[in-house]
């Protein structure tokens, strides 16, 4: 099963040499800068890790929390009208990921509480295990939205 989800999302590029500032700023929101690779959770908001020094923050929308503690130390880059995110669950989530992205999504290299960027059906994503059931989160650029819900439609249908 997938759906559409409304999220907010932030871009967020770490200043250099600011680092630690940032962490000491970040842990305001309840939150670490999460190792390559995870995501951190804390008061409904996901920071995803991205890249060294970079990350996205997803909240549900309207429920992002104030962020001017972190200006300070990072690029904040609103994203929300920029990225879409769907969801993906189900027993055969797993298949169907696997049927568009070369990611690894067996249980012992993905679970919750990971993300990876990746093609997805020849789109770049986001893709995080949300929970064990299992449940993903697929970010993609606006501009790839109805792309990925039709991909999603068939590969679910066909899983």
């Amino acid at each position: 099963m997938f759906a559409a989800e409304a999220l907010d999302l932030v871009q967020i590029g770490v200043r250099r040499g600011r680092e630690a500032e940032f962490a000491e700023a970040l842990a305001s929101l309840g939150l670490a800068p999460p190792p390559a690779g995870e995501v951190r959770s804390a008061g409904g908001c996901d920071l995803i890790w991205l890249q060294p020094n970079a990350y996205l923050l997803a909240a549900p929308r309207g429920a992002m929390p104030e962020l001017a503690a972190l200006a300070p130390f990072a690029a904040l880059v609103e994203q929300s009208d920029g990225r879409s995110a769907f969801t993906l669950s189900g027993p055969r989530a797993r298949e169907v990921l696997a049927q568009g992205c070369r990611l690894d999504f067996h249980p012992r290299a993905f679970g919750p509480g990971r993300a990876a960027g990746a093609l997805l059906a020849h789109v770049n994503a986001v893709i995080q295990q949300t929970s064990e059931e299992p449940a993903f989160r697929i970010i993609v650029f606006s501009s790839f939205a109805q792309h990925i819900a039709e991909w999603l439609g068939h590969a679910t249908a066909s899983a």
